[in-house]
């Protein structure tokens, strides 16, 4: 079978260890057997995908704080409300047996690792240990331990397909103070990620993505212009734009949340926005807003279901930030996730037509409880119509692994791993 020659597919989360993966063909509609190089069999789990790479993340520790934690959380739901269970009881000896429990997790060093892994060459690469990124221990403090480091990076990009000078680009999640995402660099064979703009807590990032050679980073919250900043990571220089979403700053107003009929559902019509940003087969840089109705369940605390309703296509000048709506991606077809976008030609799609968004997420049900939900977030939006097909089959949530469309890529390269 030439890997190389199927495009595109999206890679199956199997729970528990495995020494292969499977993967869903688009274009045939089959499902195949992926063998795993052998430090990737056992239980490993997909960060994403960039530039014909899958991002493998690995869990090479499980110290006594974990084992404790997930006692804690099998308990009370999550480390967040076990400690306010906790804290009705004694809230002193509770915030000294919490700082004792974190010293020593600190100290043990709970480690992860992500991996690139090319399934065209065969080639694995491994990026610098997680716990290099200082508020990584203390992500896992507030996190269900369940989830390590699939949910601490939001987004990683590659800058080139060639790993022999290549940047890695990473949105992760800081819990420890401000609950925002912060934007992180390394290179492929060093040591320690490295942090920029750290200090601007007022950054608030959407998406990532690599545009003609600089690092485009849509931001939520800031300037209303763009920013142009250059970062030193190795012996590399990043050129980044921070590019604010402008289509956030539109006036909103939602309207009241109503009832399902004859069910104890609230709904939010389209409570909920995300931007992702895309390059068209043109060379044009994209962004496209998720539009999203939120279910509240009253009977169940604490949960909610975020339902794609729809999308707004944008073409963004990188420069100044200005937004040109467009009402048609004539014969584009995109794919759509948190864990990686692109676009495609439908020319090249037998079988598939053009100007549609598949969509696929994992990541679409907040549920502090981790009660098993069905989800049904991967499906079809066709701009001609705005009518939404969800054809693939539902997903048994929670998953440790995100979900995201992929393109091989052939590159030639050397693994380095140990």
């Amino acid at each position: 079978m030439d890997i190389a020659a199927l495009k595109p597919w999206m890679m199956l989360q199997e729970h528990g260890s495995s020494k292969s993966k499977s993967f869903f063909d688009l274009c045939s509609g089959d499902v195949h057997k992926l063998k795993l190089p052998r430090p990737l069999q056992g239980e490993v789990f997909c960060c994403g995908s960039s530039k014909g790479w899958f991002i493998m993340g690995q869990e090479i520790s499980e110290p006594l704080p974990y084992l404790l934690s997930s006692f804690i959380c099998q308990s009370y739901g999550d480390a967040y409300f076990a400690e306010e269970e906790a804290n009705k009881w004694c809230p002193a000896i509770c915030r000294y047996f919490k700082r004792k429990i974190q010293f020593w997790w600190a100290s043990k060093s709970f480690e992860s690792r992500v991996i690139l892994f090319n399934p065209a060459s065969r080639v694995l690469l491994p990026l610098p240990l997680v716990s290099t990124i200082p508020f990584y221990q203390s992500f896992l403090w507030y996190i269900h331990p369940d989830y390590h480091a699939s949910y601490f990076f939001h987004k990683i990009e590659l800058s080139s397909a060639d790993t022999s000078n290549c940047v890695v680009a990473a949105l992760v999640n800081d819990l420890e103070t401000t609950w925002r995402r912060v934007l992180v660099f390394c290179k492929p064979g060093e040591t320690r990620w490295s942090i920029t703009l750290g200090d601007r807590e007022e950054l608030e990032y959407a998406d990532i993505l690599f545009h003609k050679g600089t690092l485009c980073a849509l931001t939520l919250s800031g300037n209303d212009h763009v920013e142009d900043h250059i970062f030193k990571v190795g012996e590399s220089e990043v050129s980044v734009k921070l590019i604010p979403d402008l289509s956030r700053r539109r006036d909103y107003n939602p309207g009241l949340p109503e009832y399902l009929p004859g069910e104890e559902i609230l709904v939010y019509r389209d409570g909920h926005f995300h931007s992702y940003l895309v390059e068209s087969t043109r060379g044009a840089l994209l962004m496209i807003v998720k539009n999203a109705n939120v279910l509240e369940n009253e009977v169940v605390p604490d949960f909610e279901y975020i339902k794609t309703s729809g999308f707004v296509v944008f073409r963004i000048d990188p420069d100044s930030g200005n937004l040109h709506e467009l009402n048609s991606l004539e014969e584009e077809v995109v794919f759509l996730s948190y864990g990686g976008s692109f676009s495609l030609s439908a020319q090249d799609l037998p079988g598939v037509r053009g100007n549609c968004i598949f969509f696929s997420e994992n990541y679409d049900c907040f549920d502090h409880y981790d009660n098993p939900t069905d989800s049904r977030e991967n499906g079809v939006y066709y701009l001609d119509t705005e009518t939404i097909q969800r054809p693939f089959p539902s997903l048994k949530l929670p998953l440790q692994s995100r979900l995201s469309w992929f393109l091989p890529n052939s590159v030639v390269g050397k693994s380095n791993f140990n």
